[in-house]
């Protein structure tokens, strides 16, 4: 007996229901929540945060901070006093900062002695003169070298180059993570923030977030009461905190923990294959 067409309706309602439970089930959202969490790390190493659904950059570091992560600037805090001091490691001395944060912090160099202007004595300027009235010489041209001596001074001068390139390594604290270089924002400094991302997939359900655990002693090998989640939630929408060292420090804005509207689609794509895959095997 043929079946009627509310009857067909009903059952194909009834696969399409249980096609849409198995694409939704923590089974195959799992991958797609491990790919979101990498993603946000990608993203956020490359130095683009979100603002308004779309991928920005995030914002500069400052001067100051740059040096600290170089290791050209320290801080040091008098006890009795409790003024507030950087101190230089290569000039090993110590100057009190005029203004709080980063931002009143310069880095000390050495001067260097201006060199003594030459003074011309009555021989050259003789020697100068009698050049000016005898006439000009002319110049014996050069020998060309053969060509396959050139070629390989040219060579030469490239490697001597290329040598004298990878000596000239930017400077950076040994904390500081691979991921990063002193002049980059990336929120990376140690790496422990975005290292600590996770995700975990239910029922129709992604999640990706922040544990409140612990940090490892920081760049300078300071310890803090904030936890990376902490962290987080002061770089969305930025803050002014306080650095164990006793300066206070205006960290700007740089939100990182959003997905712009170029990933949720990516993610809707991803669900929306596995749905058609599914029906296709199932219906036909």
């Amino acid at each position: 007996m043929a079946k009627k067409p509310e009857q067909i309706i009903d059952n194909i309602n009834k696969k399409l229901k249980e096609i849409t439970d198995i694409a939704l089930s923590k089974a195959f959202l799992e991958p797609i929540a491990s790919d979101t969490a990498h993603q946000i790390k990608k993203r956020t190493r490359l130095g683009y945060g979100v603002k308004n659904g779309k991928q920005v950059r995030l914002n500069r570091l400052s001067k100051s901070y740059i040096e600290v992560r170089r290791g050209n600037l320290r801080f040091y805090t008098n006890k009795e006093t409790k003024q507030i001091f950087t101190v230089d490691p290569g000039a090993k001395k110590k100057i009190k900062v005029k203004s709080k944060g980063f931002g009143g912090i310069r880095s000390i160099k050495a001067i260097k002695p201006a060199k003594k202007s030459k003074i011309f004595t009555d021989e050259i300027s003789q020697s100068l003169a009698s050049r000016q009235k005898n006439p000009i010489r002319k110049k014996r041209k050069k020998r060309k070298k053969p060509l396959s001596d050139r070629l390989k001074g040219l060579f030469a001068r490239k490697k001597v180059k290329e040598k004298k390139r990878k000596k000239r390594a930017p400077k950076r604290l040994s904390n500081l993570s691979s991921n990063t270089s002193p002049g980059k924002s990336n929120l990376t400094a140690t790496g422990q923030m975005l290292d600590s991302i996770t995700s975990t997939a239910r029922k129709a359900k992604i999640i990706i977030e922040i544990p409140d655990n612990k940090r490892s002693p920081g760049l300078l090998g300071e310890s803090t009461d904030l936890t990376n989640a902490d962290l987080a939630r002061i770089h969305k929408k930025g803050a002014k905190v306080k650095h164990p060292s006793g300066t206070s420090i205006n960290i700007p804005e740089r939100n990182f923990f959003e997905l712009t509207n170029a990933e949720k689609n990516k993610i809707k794509r991803r669900v929306r294959e596995i749905i058609l895959q599914l029906t296709r095997s199932q219906l036909t």
